[in-house]
């Protein structure tokens, strides 16, 4: 597995665990009208992981596992095209928390924060 898989998967592990406990996210959402957060550096752009709201906590990842696949690739389909039409790149689709991990310019992280569907956009930092 190449490092930037493992760090994925473990950002991906790491974030599933806090929305775990968050409960469903929704507590923590952004207002409407108001931008999702950028997490530490995030708001620079770089590599980043943008977690979606709707984490679909009532569908188990392994008892479920092709329904759950779909309902999030459903709910990325337009993250991924507006990352790729802004020239992200690396993009990675997670399931397991349903996010997306690409790297992208400053100026896409100000329009991803500004999508409803967005709960926040993270530093996809290597942890060590």
């Amino acid at each position: 597995m190449s490092r930037r898989s493992l760090t994925t998967l473990a950002t991906a592990i790491t974030l599933g665990a806090a929305l775990v406990m968050m409960g469903d996210g929704s507590a923590s959402a952004a207002t409407p009208g108001s931008m999702a957060p950028a997490v530490d550096d995030a708001a620079a752009g770089g590599p980043v992981i943008v977690v979606l709201k709707d984490q679909h906590a009532s569908t188990k990842l392994k008892a479920q596992g092709l329904q759950r696949t779909a309902m999030t690739r459903s709910d990325q389909k337009s993250i991924v095209s507006d990352i790729k039409a802004n020239g992200g790149t690396d993009v990675t689709q997670l399931v397991s928390v349903n996010a997306v991990a690409a790297h992208v310019s400053a100026n896409e992280v100000a329009r991803l924060r500004a999508n409803p569907a967005v709960q926040e956009v993270t530093p996809d930092a290597t942890i060590e």
